[in-house]
């Protein structure tokens, strides 16, 4: 009998005979196993890089939002953008990267990491992106010339 939990994998013939123990992670078991990853199916799991999910770019500067994740079949990743609703947008890109180039001000705001393998139900994290700018206020100056006659 072979049993996944977290973060490991027991394996017994429970018949009270041999018995083969090892534990180690889950994606490490397949990797170097690869026909038990189809007896199993794991659900997604996603993270963000940084793990506080917290990114900051300059105005006109370049950006790469980044998450991991994992599950069996290995996950799709997907990326969207919070519309001021609080919902999701289209999607905007796939894969565990995003690049933004020439970053604007109006790109500030929650970007979502979606992972989905059809294995349970599609996982999220948030993201969020500050774009750091230099706030010009208008100013005007108002001169008095006198001419002395």
């Amino acid at each position: 009998m072979i049993i996944a939990y977290d973060k490991g994998l027991h394996m017994n013939n429970g018949m009270g005979g041999m018995k083969v123990e090892k534990v180690c992670a889950v994606d490490e078991v397949f990797r170097r196993c690869p026909w038990l990853s189809a007896l199993f199916h794991l659900p997604p799991s996603v993270r963000a890089i940084p793990p506080t999910g917290q990114v900051t770019a300059r105005k006109g500067g370049a950006v790469t939002l980044e998450c991991k994740a994992s599950g069996n079949p290995v996950p799709s990743i997907y990326w969207t953008k919070r519309t001021g609703t609080g919902k999701s947008a289209a999607k905007i890109g796939e894969g565990p990267v995003l690049s933004l180039e020439r970053v604007e001000r109006q790109q500030a705001g929650v970007y979502q990491c979606t992972a989905d393998n059809n294995v349970g139900e599609p996982v999220t994290v948030d993201m969020r992106l500050d774009v750091l700018f230099v706030a010009w206020h208008g100013f005007q100056a108002l001169f008095h010339c006198f001419v002395p006659c």
